[in-house]
């Protein structure tokens, strides 16, 4: 086989595939090990490549110190301050018929020192890591903040923390050769092709992502190391001249044990192909729906999740801000944001501002409870303080961000909620969405609906299917919570930037919405 690395452009022309559908996946209820259990696990990229003369790893016990002092001196001026160092790279075995590709992720590192001086937030970054360069960085930060602030009133920095975290696995990614990731992608590769016909063409791949970070402020030492492993598969069938594009993902914290895609996921792949092609245009109107976990989870992403990020509230951007403390939706609907989750592929022990994660209710009882907030909307507001301050990278400004957004499991079986649905579609595969903070409109594209009339499928297939309507409405129209749960994995974006991983999900719900 030869070697063929792809363009971006030219990956996506030949799946005939949109980015935004990187999402499928698994995950169940459940918290992180505690960092004892993952104690021995090593750390990735032990042999650290120097970027400068005299460059300081993560792993480098002077970093640290050099990181706290560092901080110290800020605080004689700043009335807070804080370092984040961030280390990532990681690799992408791809096949696609006769190619193979295996592209490594340009390592970056960095810091990036956050002061507060009683009047504003001020930050500096530097991709030098040598003790001269992050003392040049800071001197010049000192010189930007102001010498006549208050010295009270600060952030909270937290209690005293001292741990190093490492997400757990049974086979640790770094053991496995290149090669290794490829044979995965390749064997995924035979078995889509053969199992159908009518699949043309089809690309495979298997991923693996690292990040390990530093945080350090004048009360917490926090080193996190997280390994993010995924494998996704489009197939492009054609028949009679009508495209069939499908894609199937799965991905998530833990190790090479998770690229596993078994013969459950190449069918699945193989009956969306088939539900593609002989699919036909949904006649427009309103519908009663029946949305499986990666829809679900969609509309949580879109509604309560971007639209409750609290920067938004500060910005007078959000609608959700005149809906705090009120009922939006039934007694029977909870949405919670949890970077906690085992299975999640935007999982994490702390921030990237050193908050500990835990589970945030944003609705809870039908009740708009709270916003996921970052370290700076929430000292410049009133909110409460979450583990949502993400960085897309140390040189990219930290926001109140998603983790695991989904839809709280409910107590009505998945069997009742579609065998009681006498003329309605079933709404299944992650397109796109789209959400409007501060109108909160939203707008959803569904790889797919099935009819169902008296609580059954009638074999007739729809795509694809645009969803549109006001959030509150939607939610108020909400009858039906699943007894079950799923997580699908994406990557999420502030506008047309600042992307981090996510995910989504839920159980099945049952409601009203316009489609077209």
């Amino acid at each position: 086989m030869t070697s063929t690395r792809w363009s971006r452009r030219r990956f996506l022309q030949r799946t005939g595939q949109l980015a935004g559908a990187y999402v499928l996946g698994a995950g169940v209820d459940g918290l992180l090990p505690s960092a004892e259990s993952s104690a021995t696990a090593p750390l990735v990229g032990s042999g650290l490549r120097p970027n400068g003369p005299l460059a300081l790893g993560l792993d480098d016990p002077e970093l640290e110190a050099v990181l706290a002092d560092l901080v110290r001196q800020l605080e004689r001026k700043a009335v807070y301050a804080s370092a984040f160092a961030e280390h990532r790279g990681g690799l992408d075995a791809r096949t696609e018929q006769k190619e193979r590709s295996l592209d490594f992720e340009a390592e970056r590192r960095g810091v990036v020192f956050q002061a507060y001086d009683g009047e504003r937030f001020r930050e500096a970054a530097t991709d030098r890591m040598d003790r001269d360069s992050l003392r040049t960085l800071v001197r010049d930060l000192e010189r930007e903040l102001s010498a006549h602030s208050s010295r009270s009133g600060g952030p909270d920095p937290g209690g005293p923390v001292r741990q190093r975290f490492v997400s757990p696995f049974q086979i640790d990614p770094d053991s496995v050769p290149p090669t290794g990731w490829l044979d995965v992608a390749e064997g995924i590769l035979e078995r889509v092709h053969a199992s159908d016909a009518r699949i043309v063409n089809a690309s495979t791949a298997a991923q693996h992502r690292w990040r390990r970070t530093l945080f350090v402020n004048r009360t917490r030492s926090i080193h996190q190391t997280l390994h993010t492993i995924g494998v996704r598969a489009f197939a492009f069938g054609m028949e009679n001249g009508k495209p069939g594009p499908a894609f199937v993902a799965r991905r998530r914290i833990g190790g090479f044990e998770h690229t596993n895609f078994d013969d459950i996921a190449v069918r699945e792949l193989a009956q969306i192909v088939d539900d593609v092609l002989r699919s036909e245009r949904i006649p427009p109107g309103q519908y009663e729906v029946v949305t499986s976990p990666a829809i679900t989870g969609l509309l949580a992403h879109e509604s309560f999740g971007h639209g409750v990020e609290y920067d938004q509230f500060i910005k007078g951007r959000a609608k959700a801000a005149h809906f705090l403390g009120k009922s939006v939706a039934p007694e029977i609907v909870s949405i919670w944001d949890d970077p906690t989750q085992p299975d999640g592929n935007g999982t994490y022990y702390y921030d990237d501002e050193g908050w500990k994660a835990t589970p945030t209710a944003i609705v809870e009882g039908g009740v708009f409870r709270r916003p996921i907030t970052d370290l700076f909307s929430s000292f410049s507001g009133d909110a409460q303080r979450t583990a949502n301050g993400r960085r897309q990278s140390f040189s990219n400004k930290a926001y109140a961000r998603m983790s695991n957004t989904f839809f709280g499991r409910g107590t009505t079986p998945v069997s009742e909620i579609v065998g009681t649905l006498e003329d309605g579609i079933y709404l299944d595969g992650f397109q796109s969405g789209i959400e409007d903070p501060h109108g909160w409109g939203i707008q959803l594209t569904c790889n797919r609906g099935y009819e169902i009339k008296n609580g059954a499928r009638t074999g007739r297939v729809y795509s694809p299917i645009g969803v549109t309507g006001y959030v509150p409405d939607i939610l108020a129209s909400i009858t039906h919570v699943g007894d079950d749960f799923r997580l699908v994995p994406g990557t999420c974006g502030k506008g047309h930037k600042e992307f981090v991983p996510v995910s989504t999900g839920g159980p099945h719900l049952r409601f009203t919405a316009q489609l077209g």
